[in-house]
């Protein structure tokens, strides 16, 4: 049995690393080269070589090159640091190996490194430099192996070398004569003579054979050849390719396909098995190379490459460093303008702390994954959560969603996050933007991993959640059965982040030694208040609105006599009525101005106030009897597709009752000119003559027609009713307000109305 390589350490004075062409000075100007440094020399050499030994005067030195092809050679100490002073060599610092304990070794091996030693201790203790000169070593060497001959204890000379070579390589010391290697007798007869290795064959199968040097190699053209370069092809069917190329013969026209046959060396003993194609291919290839060139780099690091550090490593606290992603939620939500309209599949946004592990922020819209809902989400971690959960029906404290701040660096998607707008919060906020590389959503495994925890829980209970049948032949169309709108997916996302951030034990966190002493369980909020106290301190918490209005997409939007209209809506400000901006668009034209808004809440807007740098909130005006819904933008467009809808479907209708309509008018005009005709005529001075008088004349037969068409109605009413009112049935009489009024003969009900500014007759 082998034992543990030594393991080259480097102290702290001389850091692993750094290379210096021009090294420090001894105190007596020579430059510090000292034993287990590396120079790298240039020119026709072009190698690295170890410094071995140094002499006690510093006159000369020996390097050793690195390539374990040649011997070590003398070199003057001067010749060396001029080269290093010139720029030829390159000096790099080294540290001697750091060997294993001797318990980790065998009796075995601690006696054959004793015997080693005492074959060639007396070189390193009586013969230096001598051995590093090329005669002088050779007649050293052929010394030894005379003295074994006598002691019986007889080595060949290549035995003397390869153990002297392995001194020189392990510090010239007793450990570095341990054996490394693994002893035992090599192969003598070829591996196809032996007999068959590896477990025995089941019961009428055949034996098999043992697989050759030949063999191997084939093995391994057919799996870099092959496998490596078409991704739709397995290990099986590589195997099944490497039998038909290189195992197999050809019978028969190989145009037509051929007949293949095992080739006869084969036949008796059979193909190699896929078992054994499996066993050798990681030996006679590297599978992990090969891996990364067939499934392109990024997949293969994605799925296997190794996992030595946790995210926690690159941030120092609470706020150090948040990360956003977004996911499209496998469920359907209805309009809440029109519960009978589907609206399709919601976006949430996650902002979640890399060191607590606490949601600070959250986005649930319709946008599609992009700067303007991740702005959204940033924004949302700098919010009131108090304010923020009561605006979706949800009470809470202060103490359970301990989060509006600003991080120091945020990761995201490469996306939404190079896109120019991270500058203004870049600029705004002072926050590190940091950016994925493409396809690699596990460099934010942590906010990664929320998307499947949080809809894992309210799936089995909501109505219209997409299964995994989705579409498929027979399956049930899931979208049917959706109940809930956006304001009730919020209120569902907002529980299940106040259970995740207070109550959610967070499995496998990297636990700080001082959680343990303080007895601090691994839920986020209580990872997070602990941090703020023993680590970052208190994040930054900037002003809610001016980070809104700093992160908030803008738009143009026109100021016009009925307000400042922005996508069909109508809004106000202060400063928009103190300024006189809506009498100043009715008496002249109408005028752009700049606003930023959030698609989430059409009610207000934020409008920039021309010569400030800051804004001011416009509120909506509702130009209808009943006071408009605060609804987002999507659902506001949802609306007008709808009433647009509704319009285009009528079009016919209107279009016809209209025709029909033109028709009766002109079929009216029509026979009143034939009514007329005959009897109009005249001057036009005869015809508009004493037309006042005609008026009067004309109103009196239509007042007369009026009374006894009234008087009518009545009789008919009061015959309807049982009589004339003799029978002593009584009327419901409603009373004038302040009563007192006797009789029903007209009220007086003067003194009862605001006559404010009037004057009376007895005035």
């Amino acid at each position: 049995m082998g034992s543990a390589r030594p393991v080259h350490r480097r102290s702290p004075a001389r850091r692993s690393g750094e290379i210096s062409v021009t090294s420090e000075l001894t105190d007596d100007g020579d430059l510090g080269i000292l034993p287990w440094d590396v120079l790298k020399i240039g020119g026709l050499v072009d190698c690295e070589a170890r410094v071995i030994w140094v002499s006690a005067d510093r006159q000369a030195l020996a390097l050793m090159r690195l390539d374990d092809v040649s011997w070590p050679e003398l070199v003057p100490f001067a010749h060396a640091t001029a080269m290093v002073r010139e720029h030829a060599w390159q000096h790099e610092p080294g540290e001697p190996p750091v060997y294993p304990p001797l318990s980790s070794l065998t009796k075995t091996q601690l006696e054959k490194r004793d015997a080693n030693w005492n074959l060639l201790g007396s070189l390193f203790e009586e013969h230096i430099p001598a051995i590093f000169e090329k005669k002088k070593r050779s007649k050293l060497i052929r010394q030894i192996v005379a003295d074994s001959a006598t002691t019986g204890n007889r080595v060949s000379r290549r035995h003397v070398e390869n153990l002297l070579k392995r001194a020189f390589k392990g510090g010239m010391t007793k450990d570095s004569l341990r054996a490394w290697e693994k002893c035992g007798k090599s192969e003598r007869r070829p591996v196809e003579e032996l007999q068959k290795l590896g477990r025995k064959p089941a019961p009428g199968h055949p034996e098999g054979l043992n697989v050759d040097g030949e063999m191997k190699r084939l093995f391994a053209l057919s799996l870099r050849r092959f496998w490596a370069d078409n991704k739709k092809l397995d290990m099986r069917g590589a195997y099944n390719l490497c039998m038909r190329l290189f195992f197999m013969d050809i019978v028969g026209d190989a145009l037509e396909g051929g007949t293949h046959l095992p080739k006869d060396r084969y036949r008796e003993l059979g193909l190699p098995t896929y078992e054994q194609f499996r066993y050798w291919a990681p030996k006679v290839v590297d599978l992990n190379a090969l891996g990364r060139k067939r499934n392109k780099a990024r997949i293969w690091d994605q799925k296997n490459r190794p996992i030595l550090k946790t995210s926690l490593s690159i941030t120092w606290g609470p706020g150090g460093r948040f990360q956003i992603d977004a996911t499209v939620l496998d469920i359907y939500v209805r309009s809440r303008a029109n519960s009978r309209v589907l609206i399709g599949r919601p976006t949430l946004y996650v902002v979640i702390d890399t060191f607590s592990r606490l949601i600070v922020g959250i986005y649930i819209g319709l946008e599609n994954p992009s700067w303007v809902a991740a702005m959204m989400a940033l924004a949302n971690c700098a919010e009131d959560k108090v304010e923020f959960c009561r605006r979706h029906d949800v009470t809470i404290t202060e103490e359970d969603w301990p989060a509006n701040v600003i991080p120091a660096a945020v990761l995201g998607d490469k996306g939404e996050m190079e896109r120019q707008f991270a500058d203004n919060m870049i600029d705004l906020m002072n926050i590190v933007v940091e950016n994925a590389a493409p396809y690699r959503g596990d460099w934010k495994g942590i906010v990664e991993s929320c998307f499947r925890t949080l809809p894992a829980i309210f799936k089995p209970f909501v109505p219209g959640y997409i299964e995994t049948d989705f579409r498929q032949r027979g399956s049930r169309d899931y979208r049917a059965d959706a109940v809930l709108d956006m304001d009730d997916l919020t209120r569902i996302i907002i529980e299940l982040v106040l259970y995740h951030n207070n109550d959610k034990e967070i499995d496998g966190y990297p636990r700080h030694e001082m959680l343990d002493e303080q007895d601090v369980p691994s839920v986020p909020r209580d990872l997070w208040n602990w941090g703020i106290v023993n680590l970052s301190g208190i994040p930054r918490q900037p002003d809610y609105d001016r980070l809104r209005f700093g992160l908030m997409p803008q738009a143009d939007a026109v100021v016009t006599e009925a307000g400042i209209v922005f996508e069909g809506r109508y809004y106000t400000c202060p400063t928009a009525q103190k300024r006189d901006w809506f009498v100043k668009a009715r008496q002249r034209n109408s005028y752009g101005v700049r606003v930023s808004y959030d698609k989430r809440r059409t009610s207000t807007i934020m409008v920039h106030v021309p010569g400030s740098p800051g804004f001011e909130v416009g509120r909506r005006i509702s130009k209808g009897v009943v006071e408009d819904r605060d609804l987002t933008a999507w659902e506001e467009e949802g609306r007008r597709r709808q009433s647009s809808s509704r319009k285009a479907n009528r079009r016919d209708q209107e279009t016809v009752s209209r025709a029909n309509t033109d028709a009766k008018v002109i079929a009216i005009a029509e026979r009143a000119k034939l009514k007329s005709a005959g009897v109009v005529g005249g001057s036009v001075a005869s015809q508009v003559k004493n037309i006042r008088d005609n008026r009067a004349a004309e109103l009196e037969i239509d007042r007369a027609a009026e009374a006894e068409r009234y008087a009518a109605g009545l009789g008919a009413h009061s015959d309807a009713a049982g009589g004339d009112g003799d029978d002593g049935s009584s009327a419901n009489v409603l009373a004038f307000p302040g009563g007192g009024q006797a009789g029903f003969s007209i009220p007086d009900f003067a003194s009862d109305m605001p006559l404010k500014g009037w004057e009376t007759d007895d005035e």
